[in-house]
């Protein structure tokens, strides 16, 4: 890290819902943060505020990623933090999902968060990368097969790479936080095939 500067941390995802929530909790915390997402407006509205720094790219992306972050890097500096929660969803059957759609899904929420974990392992000495999966990776729930088969995988791929972290004596440390059921704008503005407007499963959390 630069002397006199701040720590850095750079958040996949964070635009909006749990990711704004922790752009939010990162600054509070003193930290100078780049946010990278897929929304440019969301992300010229952040660019405004003290110690942000935004990057538009597609998670699922290696190559978007990569690009966004060495980009971010040269601003900020090498981040001692790292958290990865960019996702997509839709509300359907699973039959009623077009297969490039259930592809999306998974792309950006499974292999959204492998494409940060490589990005921040590349630049990372030390530190702290922390993925975000869910209660649904233990219990899945029906009409978001897409969603749910993505935060099963994340579990899958955390614990193999943290497993080769502790082995090879990273400083680096992996982690998994498992969300319960939280109110995020991905219940507005998610395709829906439902007849109703759908809503996390009670107890419900704000982000």
């Amino acid at each position: 890290m630069s002397p006199n500067l701040p720590e850095a941390a750079i958040v996949v995802g964070g635009s909006a819902g749990i990711g704004r929530s922790v752009v939010d909790a990162l600054l509070m915390r003193g930290y100078r943060v780049g946010v990278i997402a897929r929304g440019k407006e969301r992300l010229d509205e952040m660019a405004e505020m003290p110690n942000v720094f935004t990057a538009s790219a597609d998670a699922g992306s290696s190559a978007e990623l990569d690009k966004a972050v060495d980009d971010l890097i040269e601003k900020l500096d090498v981040p001692t933090a790292w958290v990865n929660c960019a996702m997509a969803t839709s509300f359907s059957s699973f039959m009623k999902i077009p297969a490039e759609e259930f592809d999306r899904i998974v792309q950006t929420t499974f292999l959204g968060q492998v494409n940060g974990t490589r990005a921040a392992l590349r630049h990372m000495e030390s530190g702290s990368i922390v993925n975000v999966g869910s209660g649904l990776s233990y219990r899945s729930v029906p009409l978001q097969a897409a969603y749910c088969a993505a935060k099963h995988a994340i579990n899958g791929f955390t614990s193999s790479v943290r497993s080769e972290l502790i082995r090879e004596g990273s400083k680096v440390s992996l982690s998994l936080v498992q969300l319960p059921a939280v109110n995020t704008s991905q219940f507005d503005w998610a395709r829906s095939r439902l007849d109703k407007q759908p809503q996390p499963a009670p107890p419900i959390y704000a982000p």
